[in-house]
């Protein structure tokens, strides 16, 4: 899901997330849209991190700030398991940092998440994406 956090409005629904295929999916909206998007907004995954370096040159990537709230006292525990988490989030913590100079969070797409699960929930029975999708935005305007 693309969301435009100025406007707080759904800007696409994406069927994928493989970063080959949103690589495309922003280069095909053109260089001047991508060299307008000034902040990226994400949560730690990896691929989002890589895709808007390739086609956002001038954004500013910020990775969720809750990650930053924890570090300290999960590094204390001791866990193998959060230490590799703690690990992957120490080497993404330049993007987690971004929130301080920005301010944007994703909440606001984790909150559209949850509209999706619920209409998922009353639609069980869509029978492709273009139907769940145009459902959706019904759902938001």
């Amino acid at each position: 899901m693309i969301v435009d956090f100025e406007q707080i409005e759904i800007v696409d629904i994406l069927e994928y997330r493989e970063q080959a295929r949103l690589i495309e999916y922003f280069k095909n909206k053109g260089t001047a849209w991508c060299e307008g998007i000034e902040v990226f907004c994400s949560n730690i995954w990896r691929g989002f991190i890589y895709t808007a370096q390739a086609v956002f040159p001038g954004a500013t990537v910020v990775v969720d700030r809750f990650h930053s709230e924890w570090i300290e006292e999960t590094s204390k525990m001791k866990n193998k398991h959060l230490n590799n988490f703690l690990y992957m989030l120490n080497a993404r913590k330049e993007y987690v940092l971004n929130y301080f100079i920005h301010r944007v969070i994703a909440s606001i797409i984790e909150g559209i998440n949850n509209s999706f699960k619920t209409v998922k929930r009353i639609g069980y029975d869509f029978l492709n994406f273009i139907s769940f999708k145009q459902r959706v935005v019904i759902s938001f305007t």
